[in-house]
């Protein structure tokens, strides 16, 4: 059951700590006339996150306050955390008709703010973001579905950031399918299209032209309906003058075309974009880009996909963009075209740090397919199904 339709709330009161995304989240799921409360210690960082997430509740024309409790050190002091709460609750409203939300902030913070709403009579709640529920936890089996219709755009605006969707080619499923099908060819000369577009390259488009005439004639006979089938993507794009654009498509941006195209249509993503550019809301300057970033309203999973060589920069970057932008709802993939083996230390980092997942060789894709939302972090997805968990070292 619903929990907006199931009975009045007045005002709602948040815990919030530094994660943003469990209190809106909690937010959307009462009546839009609720009053948000939002409750937290007052610090140069805590500051800045409720003035995001205040400005994304008002974006959604959700009524908020925030409240400071105190300093910093009282999110730790359960002594003067639990009359202040007290206070609070008997200021602005804690009745019958007032709820308190837990999710966020410290562990300390939510038992202070169970134990608060038991004395007040009020209900207490949690997000269950992997269950998709709303926990009642001081009323016995009580709880609700919950809503989830969180778009990419607000998971990075809670943020303080923007997006701007990619400027795509138009690229039909069955020409990228093609292209996996053959990959070992495109493989063969990809560092050479790579190089073509470094700026510290001499005569690079002699170079592209190289790469591309030796790749096709050394494997013309394992591609005969490349020729035709290059030709119309080229003039279904524009392209046909275009070297750079060329090269970097066949440099790796056709898998990262692939890697979508194979995900857009599966059961239970809400939302997929393309090589969508984050930039800061103050100037617009861009900060990073998602290769391919896909939602179901309540967990964000960000993917990088690469179809040639695998470094440990790319971890990091996931790693950077998962604490960024997705948190503790959401994770981060890396989908490469090669083994694991080939890839030994980027494959030790994945499974010692826990952040992030891998999924290796021409069938890590369809790993992720089957587990969209629910792969393991710290886990290196290898073929056959199978999957390498982290091992641990003393």
């Amino acid at each position: 059951m619903s929990l907006n339709n199931e009975f009045d709330v007045q005002n709602v009161f948040h815990l919030v700590g530094e994660q943003t995304l469990p209190v809106y989240l909690a937010a959307q799921q009462f009546r839009p006339e609720t009053k948000h409360y939002l409750l937290t210690s007052r610090s140069q960082k805590t500051e800045l996150t409720v003035r995001r997430l205040q400005s994304a509740l008002n974006r959604q024309g959700l009524k908020s306050e925030v409240i400071y409790l105190g300093d910093e050190s009282i999110a730790v002091s359960y002594q003067n955390l639990l009359p202040t709460l007290q206070t609070v609750i008997g200021k602005y409203g804690g009745s019958g008709n007032a709820v308190f939300e837990i999710t966020g902030g410290t562990k300390l913070m939510a038992f202070a703010g169970l134990v608060t709403a038991n004395q007040e009579n009020m209900k207490a709640f949690y997000v269950d973001t992997r269950g998709k529920k709303l926990f009642c936890l001081n009323r016995q089996n009580e709880e609700y579905d919950l809503k989830c219709e969180m778009s990419i755009r607000e998971f990075v605006t809670l943020n303080g950031m923007t997006t701007t969707p990619g400027k795509n080619l138009n690229v039909t499923r069955e020409f990228v399918r093609y292209m996996n099908e053959h990959c070992h060819v495109f493989q063969s000369s990809q560092a050479q299209f790579a190089k073509s577009i470094d700026k510290k390259t001499a005569n690079p488009k002699n170079l592209f032209q190289s790469a591309y005439s030796t790749m096709v004639n050394r494997h013309q006979d394992k591609i005969p309906e490349w020729g035709g089938q290059w030709e119309a993507f080229l003039k279904a794009n524009g392209i046909e003058n275009d070297w750079q654009a060329q090269a970097r498509f066949l440099s790796g941006g056709w898998y990262e075309h692939y890697v979508y195209e194979e995900l857009r249509e599966e059961a239970g993503i809400r939302e997929i974009q393309l090589n969508t550019t984050v930039s800061f809301q103050q100037n617009n300057k861009s900060a990073q880009e998602f290769d391919v970033v896909y939602t179901d309203g309540c967990s964000l999973v960000i993917v990088e996909c690469k179809a040639g060589r695998v470094i440990q920069d790319y971890v990091q970057k996931l790693e950077n963009l998962r604490n960024d932008y997705s948190g503790a709802l959401g994770k981060c993939a890396l989908v490469s075209l090669g083994r694991s083996t080939e890839f030994v230390n980027v494959a030790e980092r994945i499974r010692n740090n826990r952040a992030i997942a891998g999924f290796f060789g021409k069938e890590g894709l369809q790993m992720l397919k089957n587990h969209l939302f629910d792969f393991v972090t710290g886990t290196v997805y290898e073929q056959h199904g199978q999957k390498k968990s982290a091992r641990r070292t003393p």
